[in-house]
Parts: C-alpha cells; sequence; structure tokens
C-alpha cells in the first residue's frame, strides 16, 4: 500500500519492517528485550521522518500504528513541524489473506524476513 501511495503523493516511504532487518543484520535489536526492540525501531523511524518533513518532503510510514499510544507520540511530534498527520487503516479480508499465504513461495535466506513471500493469487482464483 505505501509503495503504491507514494507514486501518487511522492515523498519517502519508512518501513519499520526494514529498520528491523538492519538492525538485525548488525546485531543490535535482539541485545533489547521484544518491547524495547520495537520501541527502539519506532524511535528511529519517527526521527527520520521528523528530518524528512523539517526539509519539506512528504513521509509515509509502512508500519503498524493500530496502538493509539503509537500515534499519540507520532502526533505530538509531527505537531512540532507543523505539518498534516494523515493515518490510513487498510484491511484484508481472512479469506484473501489466507489465500495469499496459501499460494505463496518462500526464499529460504537469512537476509530476508520475511523469506522473500511471494505469490500469484488474486481474489476469486480458486
Amino acid at each position: 500500500m505505501a509503495q503504491e501511495l507514494v507514486k501518487h503523493i511522492g515523498g519517502t516511504v519508512i518501513e519499520g519492517d526494514a529498520i528491523r532487518v538492519q538492525l538485525r543484520k548488525v546485531g543490535e535489536v535482539y541485545s533489547y528485550g521484544k518491547r524495547r526492540q520495537y520501541s527502539y525501531v519506532r524511535q528511529i523511524a519517527e526521527n527520520a521522518a521528523l528530518e524528512v518533513l523539517k526539509r519539506g518532503g512528504n513521509v509515509i510510514f509502512d508500519a503498524d500504528f493500530a496502538d493509539e499510544k503509537k500515534r499519540a507520540s507520532l502526533k505530538a511530534k509531527v505537531a512540532k513541524v507543523g505539518v498534516e498527520l494523515v493515518f490510513v487503516r487498510t484491511y484484508a479480508d481472512p479469506e484473501v489473506m489466507l489465500g495469499r499465504m496459501l499460494r505463496a513461495s518462500y526464499r529460504n535466506s537469512p537476509d530476508d524476513f520475511f523469506g522473500g513471500a511471494k505469490t500469484t493469487w488474486k481474489e476469486g482464483t480458486e
């Protein structure tokens, strides 16, 4: 979704998963507890976004901001920069998600966070 949206509005996509992967590659994340790990990733993402916003750019987070506490933290930070913040929440039908998982092919690579899962499954196919 983020990659499609950026084609229309321009800007920088900041992916929480990509940050976790990079930290894992250098051994940073797992030296902390799980809760600390996600907080640390969110701080990196928010700080990177603020730098882009201060320079007049758009930012699209490809990350989980489902938690009200996370949204409040981000709202407070961007308010200081004076930009508009919009949250877009996407949903997928459970049958669609299951179909994608069942049809996915995986690359088993230590460099891949998600194992390179790809699928050709389309809604309405068997």
